[in-house]
């Protein structure tokens, strides 16, 4: 299958659409962020040689990596100004809150994995487990540079402008807790 079909069976699964319009009733942003983070991680998994199950599963995780946040206050996830440490402790939840949902929704274990890793990488930095790069599953390290790229890439409501491409793949590439072969392949994409 090329991404387009795997792309288009994954939104024909009635749990992956509940899931979405779960994310979408909680905040548009936030959907159309887990939109982009599915599609560029799926493209980045075809670069990469993935199988198509794994393919499937990773377009799936991809999808709905931000599920948890749908548990977090909306005032938080959308403040304008920098989180307290309290308001980022409880943000840092999100990615086993979303990992324990999908779990009892019946998805994949590599799924599950993936969401629940997808903010890991770096002894000081990743969360919530503080798993290093070297034993993060490969969907995981996938869907990590998919989303710090997104949220680079496009405006958020803390940033209102975007950052120009060569100081995203510049921090992306110096940063301890991204696979750098995933960050290349992106550098390979137009955009």
């Amino acid at each position: 299958m090329n991404p387009n079909e795997i792309l288009n069976e994954v939104l024909k699964l009635t749990a992956v659409q509940k899931c979405l319009d779960d994310i979408r009733s909680y905040d548009e942003s936030t959907y159309q962020h887990s939109c982009r983070v599915g599609i560029l991680s799926l493209w980045l998994g075809t670069n990469k040689g993935l199988d198509t199950l794994m393919l499937i599963d990773l377009c799936i995780a991809g999808l709905l990596h931000d599920y948890g946040k749908i548990k977090i206050p909306i005032e938080i996830i959308n403040k304008p100004s920098k989180l307290t440490d309290e308001e980022y402790e409880i943000v840092k939840r999100h990615p086993l809150e979303g990992s324990i949902t999908l779990q009892k929704y019946g998805f994949d274990a590599n799924v599950i994995r993936a969401v629940a890793e997808h903010h890991e990488g770096s002894k000081t930095r990743g969360y919530p487990f503080a798993i290093d790069i070297e034993h993060l599953f490969v969907l995981s390290r996938i869907i990590e540079v998919a989303d710090m790229f997104d949220a680079m890439y496009n405006k958020r409501c803390y940033r209102p402008t975007v950052i120009p491409n060569e100081e995203i793949f510049h921090e992306l590439s110096s940063d301890e807790k991204t696979d750098n072969t995933i960050v290349n392949a992106l550098k390979n994409l137009k955009f």
